[in-house]
C-alpha cells in the first residue's frame, strides 16, 4: 500500500478466489423456433431441444484500489471511515452452451429433423453463436470493487 498525506493511498492486491458464476436451463417449446448464428430451427415435437449454459471467470485476479482514510485515524478522533474503490481484471469470461433434443430446419428446400448434439451443421452454428456471446462478454473483464470501513478507537 502506497501512501500520501491525508490518508490517501493506492493499494495493490490480488483477488485470490472469485465465485462469482452464471448457469442456466433452457428449453424450447416443442413447434417453437430458435436461431443460432443466423440459422433458424424449429423445436422437435417428439423431442424438443433443451440446454445448458455457464459463464465463467478467472479464479485469481490482480486488481487495484484507490482510497482515503485509515482504520487508525491519526487526528485523535475515535471514528473513522475508510473507503476503497478501484477494479480487479479477471480477464475474458468464458461462454459455454451445450444443446440436446431434435431441431428441425430446412436445408437448400428440404426439411430435416435432427439430434442437435450429432448434427454437424447445428454444432457448427452453435460454436459460431457461443463465438459471438464470448466475444460480447470481452466487456466484462474488469470486477468492480468497493470497500467501506467503519472504525473506533478506543
Amino acid at each position: 500500500m502506497v501512501s500520501w498525506a491525508k490518508g490517501f493511498h493506492i493499494s495493490p492486491g490480488a483477488l485470490l478466489y472469485n465465485g462469482n458464476q452464471i448457469t442456466a436451463g433452457a428449453s424450447v417449446p416443442a413447434g417453437k423456433t430458435f436461431t443460432l448464428d443466423g440459422t433458424t430451427y424449429t423445436s422437435s415435437a417428439t423431442d424438443p431441444v433443451t440446454g445448458t449454459g455457464a459463464v465463467t471467470m478467472n479464479k485469481t485476479a490482480p486488481k487495484l484500489t484507490v482510497g482515503w482514510g485509515n482504520l487508525d485515524p491519526r487526528s485523535g478522533r475515535h471514528f473513522s471511515v475508510p473507503v476503497e474503490i478501484g477494479a480487479a481484471y479477471i480477464g475474458d469470461p468464458k461462454v459455454a452452451v451445450t444443446l440436446a433434443g431434435t431441431a428441425c430446419y430446412t436445408y437448400e428446400g428440404t426439411p430435416y429433423c435432427s439430434a442437435v448434439a450429432t448434427n454437424s451443421m447445428i454444432q457448427s452454428n452453435l460454436a459460431a453463436q457461443v463465438q459471438k456471446l464470448n466475444k460480447d462478454a470481452e466487456d466484462a473483464r474488469f470486477f468492480p470493487l468497493l470497500s467501506l470501513g467503519f472504525a473506533y478507537r478506543f
